[in-house]
């Protein structure tokens, strides 16, 4: 098989099992909103917002390098507010907390429910917590993240 016909085979197969993962994918649904405040120093500019599983909790960060997280109040199904709501200032390799040079977080993933990835455009860093108040391990990155411009980097994971 020729180089070009190889390429187009791998393309094609590639976008079938797109196109399969996509029909098969839950539609999304808005459930509600609700206006959210706080008396807390920082509230507000989130960046990113993980769920848990049963959609009854989140943490968020903001673009300040803070945690929050709460659970959800619903009335029949729909979000009408939240409850228990916690804040807290995330912690460089240090253990102190971020300056303001390091603390434009964005990306949040979080892993099997226990390893939390935060990505920052402003040092071009994806941290891993092992909890929200321990110091975090900053991942490998590739050389070329150096050289991108500020506020202009990771901003999901």
């Amino acid at each position: 098989m020729r180089r070009g016909s190889v390429i187009k085979l791998i393309l094609t197969l590639v976008t079938s099992v797109l196109w399969t993962a996509l029909a098969q994918a839950q539609s999304l649904e808005l459930v509600g909103s609700t206006r959210w405040y706080e008396d807390v120093s920082g509230f507000g500019g989130f960046s990113s917002i993980e769920v848990s599983s049963n959609g009854s909790s989140f943490l968020v960060t903001t673009d300040k390098g803070m945690f929050g997280q709460g659970v959800f109040r619903r009335s029949n199904g729909k979000i009408i507010g939240v409850s228990q709501p916690k804040f807290q200032r995330m912690v460089g390799t240090n253990g102190k907390c971020l300056s303001k040079s390091e603390d434009d977080s964005e990306g949040l993933a979080v892993y099997e429910g226990r390893e939390i990835y935060v990505s920052f455009e402003g040092t071009h860093v994806i941290n891993r917590f092992g909890a929200l108040d321990a110091p975090p391990v900053t991942l490998k990155m590739a050389r070329e993240f150096s050289k991108m411009q500020k506020n202009s980097s990771i901003e999901a994971l």
